[in-house]
């Protein structure tokens, strides 16, 4: 299956390098924190401080303004799309074929307990670029999970209990475009998704517009614009 792909700026690969620095440094100054990330290595929050950014720049967001970069990090969500709470999950290889939710987390009672609405799973293909697998909701996720046994043959270095599904069960990254919102991108246009459902494709036509009257409409792509 054919994934969206992205490719990350050198800038914005530096900023996030920093920023998974100064996280550390500041756990060795005792700075507090909810999470219960206690990792010391710093790739661990570049890698999955880079998917994010990359769901932002997918969703056409400002990861400046969408995602938490204090050193206060909490374990709810990364970051919001719409009313929809995204848990991004990340893996740093590029055959990754599972996303897996942490057991450390789940046994902490994170995944009930946690504050998002859909999980959504990132992998590195390279230096600076990154597939974006799929998405799945919080309940289906905890409905349908597998659990990791000790020397799953695609779980390396996973802890045995780690909760888990394959991509092949997410569903397009697409169908969250929806979700985002009209919004004027790089070149700037306005841009906005199309509505049909979980549809997502760029929207051609819009119906019952009015902007003076603060109503957008709805709009569609040029495949359900006559449906």
């Amino acid at each position: 299956m054919n994934y969206p792909q992205m490719r990350l700026p050198a800038s914005h690969v530096e900023k996030c390098r920093q920023w998974a620095q100064d996280i550390i440094d500041s756990r060795r100054g005792g700075s507090p924190s909810r999470s219960i990330s206690y990792s010391k290595d710093p790739d661990i929050f570049l890698n999955g401080r880079l998917c994010e950014v990359v769901v932002c720049q997918y969703y056409g967001l400002r990861a400046s303004e969408a995602l938490n970069w204090s050193f206060q990090q909490v374990d709810d969500f990364d970051l919001q799309l719409g009313a929809l709470k995204i848990d991004v999950k990340s893996s740093e290889h590029a055959y990754a074929e599972l996303m897996p939710y942490s057991v450390v987390r789940t046994d902490a009672g994170l995944y009930d307990g946690g504050d998002f609405s859909h999980l959504l799973m990132v992998r590195k293909v390279g230096p600076d670029e990154f597939e974006l697998c799929g998405w799945m909701t919080k309940q289906d996720f905890a409905d349908r999970h597998l659990v990791a046994p000790e020397g799953h043959p695609k779980a390396a270095g996973w802890i045995p209990g780690t909760w888990y599904v394959p991509i092949e069960w997410l569903e397009p990254v697409e169908q969250l475009r929806c979700y985002r919102g009209p919004y004027v991108d790089h070149a700037g246009r306005f841009v906005h998704w199309c509505q049909h459902e979980l549809c997502g494709r760029e929207a051609g036509r819009g119906f019952g517009v009015d902007v003076r009257q603060g109503r957008l409409g709805r709009w569609l792509c040029p495949d359900h614009v006559n449906l």
